[in-house]
């Protein structure tokens, strides 16, 4: 009796101990879920950013181009410059459409 008594005890913390180590498993479980959707939130934060940050550039480079065609505080001979390196980057993507 005094046996069956101790190996009851035994089967009873050893039960404990299973339950304990599910408990922490969902734990876990629920903590990846949580973790893996602040993953998911940062990745398309990130490419919102990186959206925005090429529209941001391309407007910048807009801007660029729009001051060169003003003049305005710009020395003359410099805008000519511009505008020639401008006038040889679109005669080269002609030449590259042409081919």
């Amino acid at each position: 009796m005094f046996q069956e008594s101790e190996k009851q005890l035994q089967r009873d913390a050893f039960e404990r101990s299973v339950e304990k180590f599910a408990e922490k498993f969902r734990n876990l479980q629920a903590a990846n879920k949580e973790l893996e959707q602040i993953l998911k939130e940062k990745e398309e934060s990130i490419q919102t950013l990186n959206r925005q940050h090429k529209e941001l550039q391309q407007k910048y480079n807009q801007l660029k181009n729009a001051q060169v065609l003003t003049v305005a505080g710009y020395d003359i001979d410099a805008a000519k410059r511009q505008i020639a390196g401008l006038i040889r980057e679109v005669d080269h993507c002609i030449k590259l459409i042409n081919i």
